[in-house]
């Protein structure tokens, strides 16, 4: 009977699924602020591979998010032509999601 969330994954698996992931986030984060002009709406995909790197290497979390959310920054500002407020909101409840991630992970000895 398995004690923990995702246990029987290997390490190798875990980075394979989590460098899937943020390349896709990637890419769709490109096609759709350049090729459609959508800004908004594929910013909630980033929530997947931060949760679940939270999940399983609990504080590199921040790196993930931080990587995105400067992605998505960096995009709407080159796509945009200007510095715009959004995409900074947009990166800090990314960043807090981990926060909240985190403290709950320090409460709960099930989600470690």
């Amino acid at each position: 009977m398995r004690k923990y969330l995702f246990e029987e994954i290997s390490r190798r698996g875990k980075l394979i699924t989590l460098s899937c992931l943020v390349s896709v986030c990637f890419l769709i984060a490109v096609i759709s602020n350049i090729y459609f002009g959508i800004g908004t709406a594929y910013t909630q995909l980033f929530f997947i591979p931060v949760i679940l790197t939270g999940l399983w290497f609990h504080r590199k979390a921040y790196f993930v998010a931080a990587f995105l959310g400067v992605t998505h920054i960096i995009i709407n500002t080159i796509v945009s032509g200007s510095l715009e407020f959004s995409p900074f909101l947009r990166t800090a409840v990314l960043m807090l999601s981990i926060l909240q991630k985190s403290a709950g992970a320090t409460a709960s000895p099930y989600l470690r």
